[in-house]
C-alpha cells in the first residue's frame, strides 16, 4: 500500500482492491485517487496507491489561487495556476523560502506558497541611470537593501510605500540641495528639490511680501553658492503736525499812551499737517517722503494797539526843568572820533555831516531814519540832539553818547532818553521801537 508516497506492506484474504480498503478500514474521500481502480481483482502481488489532493494557497502579488492539487512539486502548483517564475522570483512555502523543485508534503491545513516577484528597477538621478533587481515588496525596502539613502526632503516618484509587483518600474529620484537663507544676522538651513528662489522661500515659509525682495530675485533658479538674502521691506505712515504762528497786526490806539502797547486780539497758532511716508528696509529707515501737506486749521491774526497818545510833561533836572514828550530806557555807551570801534581809524563827523563832540548822538539805523534831528536830554550826559547811525545791540534800546577825543568819557550803563518838546508831526514818529 502506497498512501500519499508512504509505503507498507500488508497481507490480506481479499481478492479486491475495494475488499483490501474495506479490510483494513482505510477511509477514502471522494477526492481522492486509488490506483488500480476499486474493482481491479487482485491475482498476484499488487501495489494499491491512494494519493489524496493537497490543498494550497499560492500567491503573486495580489493574484491568490486556491487550488486542491494532486501535484506536488511546488514550481508545478504555481503553473497550475498559472502564475509563472521568473529566474529571480523567490519561492516560499508557509513562510520558508524553498526551490520551485521542492516536493510539497501532505497535510489537511491548507499551505501557503508565495512568489516574492523580482522587480528590475531603473532608477534616474539627474542625468544619471543605474538599474537592480530585487525581491522586496516595496519601492523603500529595496531602496535601502541596496544602500540607496533617501532623504525627508527628497523627491521619489512613485513613492517609498509603492508595492513592487514584478517587471520593470523606472524610478526618478530628485535630490534635495541644501539652501541657506539669510535675513539679517538669522541663518535658516532647508534642503529643498524647488527650482527657483520663489519656491524655496515658499517651503521656508518665509514668502516674500509686499515690497520685499530677495537676492537673488524670487523668480531665479536656485543660487550654485547655496544662499538666498531676503530683504523685508515695509511703510509706515504718519501724520505729523506743526503749529503755524500767528501774524502779527498793530494798530493805532489814540487812548494808550505812547509806547505802551494792549492786545485788542489775542491770536492762534493755525495747524498744518504733513503726511510722511517712511520706509523701512531690514528695520532700519531708508526713506522719508512726504505724499502730501495741508492747512487743518487757519491761524488767527493777533492784533495789537500801539498808543499814540502824548502828553506833555515836566520833570527837575540838574541842568533845570524840562518838558519832554517821550522817554525810553537804553544802554548808554559812547564815542570819539578816534574811538569810533576801529583800531587805527578815526571818523571826525556823524552821518548828518556835524563834528563828533559832545552833544551829539547816535542811535540805530531804524532809530535814526525817524529821530534825526531830535532834541534829547540824557541825565549825567546833558542835552544833544540825534545826529549819528551806530550799530547797536541785540534785544535792546541802545544810544552812544558823542564826545570830542580830548574830553571823552566812558560809558556802559542804562540811561532815560526824555525827548523834549515839542513833538514833531506824527509821521515823524516812531510809534513801534525796534
Amino acid at each position: 500500500m502506497r498512501i500519499n508516497n508512504k509505503t507498507s506492506q500488508i497481507n490480506t484474504f481479499a481478492i479486491s482492491v475495494a475488499g483490501v480498503i474495506k479490510e483494513k478500514n482505510i477511509p477514502l474521500h471522494t477526492t481522492d485517487k486509488i490506483s488500480p481502480p476499486l474493482k481491479t481483482w487482485l491475482w498476484t502481488d499488487k501495489v494499491i496507491e491512494i494519493q489524496s489532493p493537497i490543498p494550497v494557497v499560492t500567491k503573486r502579488g495580489e493574484q491568490q489561487c486556491s487550488i486542491l492539487t494532486y501535484n506536488q512539486i511546488a514550481g508545478n502548483i504555481l503553473s497550475e495556476c498559472g502564475m509563472r517564475l521568473f529566474p529571480a522570483d523567490i519561492v516560499s512555502l508557509d513562510d520558508e523560502i524553498i526551490n520551485p523543485d521542492h516536493v510539497l508534503e501532505y497535510k489537511d491545513e491548507p499551505q501557503r506558497l508565495v512568489i516574492s516577484p523580482s522587480t528590475e528597477l531603473i532608477i534616474t538621478e539627474g542625468n544619471t541611470s543605474y538599474s537592480f533587481v530585487t525581491n522586496e515588496n516595496n519601492l523603500g525596502n529595496a531602496l535601502k537593501q541596496k544602500g540607496i539613502e533617501i532623504l525627508p526632503s527628497d523627491q521619489i516618484q512613485p513613492n517609498l510605500r509603492s508595492h513592487l509587483q514584478g517587471g520593470n518600474l523606472e524610478v526618478n529620484i530628485s535630490r534635495s540641495k541644501e539652501i541657506q537663507i539669510v535675513y539679517k544676522d538669522q541663518i535658516h538651513k532647508v534642503r529643498t528639490t524647488a527650482k527657483t528662489v520663489g519656491e524655496v522661500l515658499a517651503e521656508a515659509g518665509l514668502t516674500l511680501e509686499g515690497l520685499d525682495f530677495s537676492n537673488p530675485p524670487e523668480n531665479n533658479p536656485l543660487p550654485s553658492d547655496g544662499k538666498i538674502q531676503i530683504h523685508r521691506v515695509d511703510e509706515e505712515i504718519i501724520l505729523e503736525q506743526e503749529a503755524k504762528p500767528f501774524p502779527i497786526q498793530y494798530q493805532p490806539a489814540s487812548d494808550i499812551e505812547i509806547d505802551k502797547q494792549i492786545v485788542i486780539q489775542p491770536g492762534a497758532y493755525g495747524l498744518s499737517v504733513k503726511r510722511i511716508r517712511i520706509t523701512y528696509l531690514d528695520g532700519e529707515i531708508v526713506d522719508r517722503v512726504l505724499d502730501a501737506e495741508w492747512t487743518a486749521k487757519e491761524p488767527e491774526t493777533r492784533i495789537i494797539g500801539y498808543g499814540t497818545k502824548i502828553n506833555i510833561q515836566t520833570v527837575n533836572t540838574p541842568d533845570g526843568p524840562i518838558r519832554y514828550w517821550r522817554m525810553i530806557e537804553a544802554y548808554a555807551s559812547s564815542y570819539s572820533p578816534c574811538r569810533s570801534g576801529i583800531p587805527n581809524k578815526c571818523y571826525p563827523n556823524t552821518s548828518s555831516g556835524k563834528p563828533v563832540q559832545k552833544g551829539v548822538i547816535a542811535v540805530t539805523l531804524s532809530w535814526y531814519r525817524y529821530m534825526k534831528g531830535m532834541s534829547v536830554y540824557i541825565p549825567g550826559y546833558g542835552f544833544a540832539t540825534i545826529e549819528d547811525v551806530g550799530a547797536g545791540l541785540p534785544d535792546r534800546n541802545w544810544v552812544d553818547l558823542g564826545y570830542s577825543d580830548d574830553d571823552w568819557v566812558g560809558w556802559g550803563q542804562n540811561v532815560t532818553i526824555y525827548f523834549l518838546a515839542p513833538p514833531p508831526p506824527p509821521q515823524s514818529i516812531m510809534w513801534i521801537l525796534d
